[in-house]
């Protein structure tokens, strides 16, 4: 009895291509965020313009220890709303920006 002739490695590869693809097309262009950060330090980090204010809230607080539940997202001296997506915050275009972060007390 013949097996077959898999190369279970490229089928890997392959189906991360069609992932990263995919998913490039459902979250839109990328851009990179410089935040500012409390205490004065700045991060950069890049998200897909299809992600949510409240993504980039959780992926900010998990990296950076923040409290969830305090903080606040600014662009352009405006609050970013949680539900919104970042192409839809207002001027928010290019290819990066800069937004200021607040930890509510």
């Amino acid at each position: 009895m013949g097996g077959l002739d898999v190369d279970f490695e490229q089928t890997k590869v392959q189906a991360g291509g069609v992932k990263s693809a995919e998913e490039d097309a459902q979250f839109g262009d990328s851009v990179s965020i410089t935040f500012k950060l409390p205490g004065g330090s700045d991060a950069t980090h890049p998200f897909k313009m299809g992600h949510t204010v409240e993504y980039v809230k959780a992926f900010l607080c998990r990296e950076h220890e923040l409290p969830m539940g305090k903080v606040k997202l600014t662009f352009q001296e405006r609050e970013m709303i949680d539900p919104l997506s970042l192409v839809d915050v207002r001027g928010f275009e290019g290819a990066s920006q800069q937004v200021a972060v607040e930890v509510l007390t």
